[in-house]
């Protein structure tokens, strides 16, 4: 007898991708956080669309880390908006 794959086909997930400007300000831990909270606000995401927030400060300039931070979520609307259409609405 053959099982039914159970598996999840084609979830939709996307992400982006932030980082501070190259200088001394890439050390700005709260200011990526800032930008990381615009972007949500600007994306329209719910809680229950977040997948994920990933921060890593793992490159080391002459300033100290340099803060990067990886968003990814699923939209409930898969024809909904993206990151895309977000960005080149400004």
């Amino acid at each position: 007898m053959r099982r039914k794959n159970r598996g999840v086909d084609g979830y939709p997930s996307l992400h982006v991708s932030l980082s501070n400007p190259e200088g001394p300000a890439s050390t700005d831990l709260p200011l990526l956080l800032h930008r990381v909270a615009d972007t949500i606000e600007e994306l329209g995401l719910t809680h229950d669309e977040i997948l994920d927030l990933v921060i890593s400060g793992d490159e080391i300039t002459e300033y100290g880390s340099w803060w990067n931070a990886t968003l990814y979520w699923s939209p409930r609307d898969p024809d909904g908006p993206t990151w895309t259409s977000t960005l080149l609405k400004s």
